[in-house]
């Protein structure tokens, strides 16, 4: 009965609201830009008196889409009195009774094996996405690991691990092992 009453009160004036995992990003832009997209078609609406084409729509949604953000969180505001007429459903979830660090440990050095493989393996965004899955059921918050896209080519990565990627030439060497 005190929670409530106690989280009206600590939040009742304007605050953000952290969005961190890579699923509520994603909805949270798709619904950030389709508002975005509303109110230039209502625009639109005011200024010629006619709704715009499809292909005008199309153009619109791609130039809100390409305004998107690369930051890694989003920030939300939430205006004064916004919960006091807010109706509550609670789904509690137990945390940190009892932290097994070996599995921590053990999912962190996967990653980190992925990641020393194949550099590039967090532009695939399914695989990134499985890769923050992972991460948070081990309990570690991917805001926590710091996935910013290496400066400079994939080569220069690699190179820069003290390793080298093999170049097709014509009529070069093949990539295939060969039998010794």
């Amino acid at each position: 009965n005190d929670i409530i009453p106690d989280f009206k009160n600590k939040k009742n004036k304007a605050h953000l609201v952290d969005i961190t995992s890579p699923e509520d990003i994603e909805l949270y832009d798709k619904l950030i830009q389709n508002g975005e997209v509303n109110k230039e078609v209502l625009r639109f609406l005011d200024r010629n008196k006619y709704l715009p084409s499809i292909q005008q729509m199309e153009i619109l949604k791609g130039v809100i889409k390409s305004r998107g953000s690369s930051v890694p969180t989003r920030k939300h505001p939430v205006p004064d009195s916004f919960y006091n007429d807010a109706k509550y459903r609670f789904d509690l979830v137990i945390s940190g009774e009892s932290i097994d660090l070996g599995a921590k440990l053990n999912v962190l050095n996967t990653v980190l094996v992925m990641v020393a493989q194949n550099p590039a393996i967090f532009k695939d965004p399914q695989t990134r996405k499985i890769i923050f899955r992972m991460l948070d059921y081990a309990g570690i918050s991917s805001e926590e690991i710091a996935l910013q896209e290496p400066e400079g080519s994939i080569e220069d990565v690699v190179a820069s691990k003290g390793g080298s990627l093999p170049t097709l030439q014509a009529n070069g060497p093949s990539l295939l092992p060969s039998a010794v």
